[in-house]
């Protein structure tokens, strides 16, 4: 009789490349999923601001007169934190009273995203006002713009 000296089973080297390949699937799988949830983030700041932008925009030239907004000083840059930028807060409060803090101080660094307002004195009797969000993500800082004009007419 014939006698096979073939063993069955796995060998030690196949279970360690099983479990290489495995734990290679693993990482790659949760390299996309921590992706994905930095690019929701940033999606969602980038939706907010968007939307406070237009708000604010709608707020400043419907709700304040002239006189509102040149009571802000020429050339001078203010600012809505990261904490203030929700339509709550836009609708509830005093914009130019509440929500605006002054510039940060020389060498301090705002959380993005923040909102900037700045005001020029334009032509006549026109106010060119610029709203700027900076909003983070992985390769830099995303800048939204937004002007209009004001005018005592």
């Amino acid at each position: 009789m014939w006698k096979s000296n073939s063993k069955k089973g796995y060998t030690l080297i196949e279970v360690v490349c099983s479990l290489t390949i495995l734990a290679i699937l693993l990482l790659a799988a949760m390299i996309t999923e921590l992706y994905y949830f930095s690019l929701k983030r940033y999606n969602q700041n980038l939706l907010q601001c968007t939307c406070y932008l237009e708000a604010l925009k709608s707020n400043l030239r419907d709700q304040y007169s002239y006189a509102d907004i040149n009571s802000l000083q020429a050339a001078r840059n203010y600012y809505v934190p990261k904490e203030n930028i929700n339509m709550d807060e836009l609708k509830e409060t005093n914009f130019i009273s509440d929500l605006l803090v002054q510039p940060p101080l020389e060498g301090e660094v705002l959380e993005k995203p923040y909102v900037e307002i700045r005001k020029e004195i334009g032509e006549g009797r026109c106010i060119n006002i610029k709203l700027t969000a900076y909003i983070q993500n992985k390769s830099g800082t995303k800048t939204l713009k937004i002007e209009f004009l004001k005018g005592d007419y």
